[in-house]
């Protein structure tokens, strides 16, 4: 009688081990749940401080502007007032043309 009292566990005693392994493994299921979407919420802000360093230096690259020449001639090399017009144009084309580019990679 011994025997069977210590070998074989009463009903009892299995219903509160199911229902307390039940409440073990959902704690473990939620604790598993939480630290998956805390690692995903920390590479999601990594990626986005990424992003965002990356747009701030090539925002002041741009920014930089070129010292300009002072009012004698533009290029020593350009003598006629056309070619001053053209020169100028162009480089008005390229400005306008990078800030453009940069506008696109801001969206």
């Amino acid at each position: 009688m011994a025997e069977a009292a210590y070998g074989e566990p009463s009903s009892r005693a299995c219903t509160s081990r199911g229902t307390r392994g039940d409440g073990v493994g959902l704690a473990l299921v939620l604790i598993v749940a939480c630290a998956v979407a805390g690692g995903a919420a920390l590479a999601a802000a990594a990626l986005c401080w990424y992003r965002l360093q990356r747009d701030i230096r090539l925002t002041q690259k741009a920014d930089y502007a070129a010292p300009q020449a002072p009012c004698g001639p533009a290029t020593p090399g350009i003598s006629q007032p056309g070619d001053q017009r053209l020169a100028h144009s162009a480089e008005m084309y390229h400005y306008q043309h990078q800030r453009q580019q940069l506008r696109c990679l801001e969206r």
